[in-house]
């Protein structure tokens, strides 16, 4: 995949939201760079640490709509 970089610093973050110190992350780009396989390798690391993951999928037309993707996750 090339973004091994990447990997490690967002397994190191779960390390540290594990100890209590959790922090907001953003991947962003554009489409096809393998940003999906990114958050799935994570929800794979955190799963195996036992924490919970919530997942969703943004839309295209929900993109003026302010945290849609967020709001869609959690109902």
């Amino acid at each position: 995949m090339g973004r091994d970089a990447e990997v490690e610093l967002l397994y190191e973050l779960t390390h540290d939201a594990r100890r209590g110190r959790g922090r907001a992350v953003a991947i962003e780009g554009e489409p096809g760079i393998g940003k999906s396989l990114l958050m799935r390798l994570l929800a794979i690391e955190c799963t195996e640490r036992d924490m919970d993951v919530m997942r969703c999928t943004a839309e295209e037309m929900e993109r003026q709509v302010p945290f849609a993707a967020l709001a869609a996750c959690l109902t």
